[in-house]
């Protein structure tokens, strides 16, 4: 009978380190990463349940596969990033990670049969904002989103930013 109090605070010690670890981990992997600055357009900002969020459709969500036999959903993708003026941007995807180059690491969703390009889902397609300013992000004609990548390309959304003036 003494060990269910051992028992329970091991318990509730290990439901509140889980969490603290992955929050920790994320943290470390965010100073840690590659910035880059890719350009977007928001897609949709409100949604009832969940309150104000921006869908973000990036320039590389849509890019041509290196190789046609590339699996159109479900394959793990590769995309090298280079510097195009103030943002990055990427043209094909690969099975295989790019050397001597940062690169973004997503999944592949889909294939335009009619252009040729593969849709890319990179795990950052969605930003949750405070409520009421969802409305000013669907307003900007653009946004920049400043992402970090890990060593292996997994990507998190460290800013977005919206454009002011000239």
């Amino acid at each position: 009978m003494r060990r269910a109090p051992a028992i329970f605070a091991l318990v509730v010690a290990v439901q509140v380190a889980y969490p603290v670890a992955v929050v920790g981990w994320n943290e470390i992997q965010l100073s840690r990463g590659y910035e880059v600055r890719l350009q977007t357009v928001p897609v949709d900002p409100r949604d009832l349940f969940r309150g104000d969020y921006v869908v973000l459709r990036y320039e590389i969500s849509s890019v041509y596969p290196e190789d046609y036999d590339l699996a159109p959903s479900e394959t793990t993708a590769y995309v090298g990033l280079r510097k195009n003026g103030p943002r990055f941007s990427g043209d094909s995807a690969t099975t295989e990670k790019p050397d001597g180059m940062p690169f973004i690491r997503g999944r592949i969703v889909g294939r335009d049969q009619e252009r040729g390009r593969l849709e890319i889902d990179y795990g950052i397609e969605r930003y949750y904002v405070p409520e009421g300013e969802g409305l000013e992000y669907e307003r900007a004609e653009f946004l920049y989103v400043d992402v970090k990548l890990d060593r292996n390309g997994k990507a998190r959304i460290a800013d977005v930013i919206i454009p002011r003036g000239p």
